[in-house]
């Protein structure tokens, strides 16, 4: 399951060196240079968003976009909505930065957005459409929705 990108995060909650945060425009991030690998993130997820690196990601060097960070060993990861993609597009001036995934969706399943932005299509189909979060009783208030289920 991936990262419900939630208004109170429970990880970064618990993160004891702040390595877990949330960034200005929402999106729940790790510093992995800040990360000491305790998982206490991974206990903490109501949505077991996280997975943990055992090994050394370095091995497959070759099949490696420069472009992307590497990942570490000894440190949990998760879906961070590609922030390198969007963060290097906002730079270039790009209106509407989407992650990888949302590009490439056959089925156009996958919308991203604003959700502060009330004319931005992600904000419409909230508004618009049944659409529930995944344990929404937790008080974490989880960022993505899901519609039409």
């Amino acid at each position: 399951l991936m990262c419900q990108e939630c208004e109170h995060p429970a990880c970064v909650e618990v993160c004891p060196t702040k390595a877990s945060y949330k960034r200005p425009d929402g999106i729940v991030v790790i510093d992995l240079h800040r990360c000491i690998g305790c998982r206490y993130c991974m206990v903490a997820c109501p949505f077991n968003a996280r997975t943990f690196t055992f090994k050394d990601p370095l091995e497959h060097l070759e099949k490696i976009n420069p472009e992307v960070p590497i990942r570490k060993d000894g440190v949990p990861m998760k879906c961070e909505f590609c922030r390198w993609l969007i963060d290097m597009e906002r730079c270039e001036g790009v209106k509407n930065p989407k992650p990888v995934c949302v590009q490439v969706c056959p089925y156009n399943a996958l919308v991203f957005g604003n959700l502060k932005d009330p004319n931005s299509e992600v904000s419409k189909i909230v508004k618009t459409s049944k659409v529930v979060r995944l344990r929404a009783g937790l008080g974490t208030e989880p960022k993505v929705f899901y519609h039409d289920l």
